[in-house]
C-alpha cells in the first residue's frame, strides 16, 4: 500500500516534525488503520458494504485537514473563521450521514462540500506564501509538499466524490475504471506526503575541504 511510505517516512522523522506535520502524520495514521480494519472485516466476515467506515474516514480526515489549516493559515485568515467553517462542515457531515445519504451509501454531497472547503485551504496557503514570501526555496519547504499533494488530491477527486453514486448505478465497468483512477492519484499523494516528510530533516552542509 502507498499509504505506508510516508507512514515510514513521517514515523522515521517524528521528533523533528512541527505540529502541523504530526497532524498530517495523525491523518495518515488514522488511513492506515482505516485500511487495516476494512480488510479485516471483508476477509473475516465477507463484509459487502464498507461505506459506514467510507462516512467515519470522511469526517475524521476533514477535522484533521481543518485543523491542519488553522495551524498553517494563522496570521493570514483569523483562526476564528477557519475553525467556525470546520465546525459547520462536521455538524452539516452529520446530519447528512443521519438524515440525507445514510451510511450504506457514498456520502457524495458531503465530501464534495468537505473537498471544496479543503482546496480552498490549499490555495489561500499557497497565497500566504507568495505573500509573505519569506521562503527561499520552496522545494525544501515541507508544507510546500504537503499542501500541493492535497490540493492536487482534492482537486483530482472532485468530481470523484460528486459523481460517485452515479457511477456506480451507471456502469460497474466504467466504475473500475474510476477507482483505477483514484488508486493511481491516491499513490501520487502518499508519496508528496513521504516527500514533504522526508524535507523535514535539517539539511546538513558539507564543509569543503581546499
Amino acid at each position: 500500500m502507498p499509504i505506508l511510505i510516508p507512514l515510514f517516512v513521517g514515523i522515521l522523522n517524528y521528533r523533528i516534525l512541527t505540529k502541523p506535520l504530526r497532524l498530517i502524520l495523525a491523518f495518515v495514521l488514522y488511513g492506515t488503520l482505516n485500511e487495516i480494519i476494512v480488510h479485516f472485516f471483508i476477509f473475516t466476515i465477507k463484509l459487502n458494504n464498507t461505506m459506514p467506515f467510507s462516512h467515519l474516514y470522511g469526517l475524521v480526515t476533514f477535522l484533521i485537514l481543518g485543523f491542519f489549516y488553522v495551524c498553517i493559515l494563522n496570521g493570514f485568515i483569523f483562526k476564528r473563521i477557519t475553525y467556525t467553517l470546520v465546525i459547520i462542515y462536521a455538524v452539516f457531515y452529520l446530519v447528512n450521514s443521519l438524515f440525507i445519504q445514510n451510511i450504506y451509501i457514498y456520502p457524495s454531497v458531503a465530501r464534495t462540500i468537505g473537498a471544496i472547503l479543503i482546496i480552498l485551504f490549499a490555495l489561500s496557503f499557497f497565497i500566504k506564501v507568495m505573500q509573505e514570501a519569506s521562503i527561499e526555496k520552496l522545494h525544501r519547504e515541507p508544507l510546500i509538499w504537503i499542501n500541493l499533494a492535497i490540493l492536487i488530491y482534492y482537486s483530482g477527486n472532485f468530481f470523484y466524490y460528486f459523481l460517485f453514486n452515479i457511477i456506480l448505478d451507471y456502469s460497474r465497468e466504467f466504475s473500475k475504471l474510476t477507482v483505477i483512477y483514484y488508486s493511481v492519484l491516491n499513490a501520487a499523494f502518499y508519496l508528496l506526503i513521504a516527500v514533504g516528510f522526508w524535507r523535514a530533516r535539517p539539511i546538513v552542509k558539507k564543509n569543503m575541504v581546499l
